[in-house]
């Protein structure tokens, strides 16, 4: 990782199956099959600003990056943010990938509300159904429960 006052520069490996790394190949919706992939991300945001796939060449990688070197961090006015809500009316901005795995979703919120606290994770019915609760399940993605299209809410046990 190459670290300016700007932005970070990371690189995900194909071999990378889980850790950060993965949590970076499904927050930004990498296709496992182009990686490696660098990414220019803006620390501040996270927005995606540039995503190079099987870059070998590093003059390729330098003219890319150069557009960034001087750079400073926007917000963009455009982007929808997405959110989690937490005990205590907790609001957190988070978006997966409708390939992603049900699992990561999961994982996220036992990093925000630590892992000994148990949890579910329940869809909100689109009418005025009965609410469903979503199983944790790590061969199952977002878009085969439907989840790419639902809100979700998290209820301390």
């Amino acid at each position: 990782m190459y670290v300016r006052d700007n932005f970070v520069f990371w690189q995900a490996d194909e071999g990378d199956s889980g850790g950060e790394g993965s949590k970076v190949c499904c927050h930004y919706k990498l296709d496992r099959a182009k990686l490696p992939a660098v990414l220019f991300v803006d620390p501040v945001t996270g927005q995606l600003m540039e995503k190079l796939h099987h870059i070998t060449d590093p003059t390729d990688f330098l003219m890319a990056a150069e557009k960034f070197i001087d750079s400073k961090s926007f917000i963009s006015t455009t982007t929808r943010a997405n959110r989690i809500t937490y005990h205590r009316l907790t609001v957190v901005g988070k978006e997966f990938g409708g390939q992603c795995g049900v699992d990561a979703l999961f994982a996220y919120c036992r990093s925000v509300i630590g892992v000994e606290q148990p949890f579910r994770v329940m869809r909100m019915p689109a009418t005025a159904g009965a609410k469903e609760e979503v199983r944790e399940d790590k061969d199952v993605s977002f878009e085969q429960l439907g989840l790419n299209m639902s809100t979700v809410y998290v209820l301390l046990d």
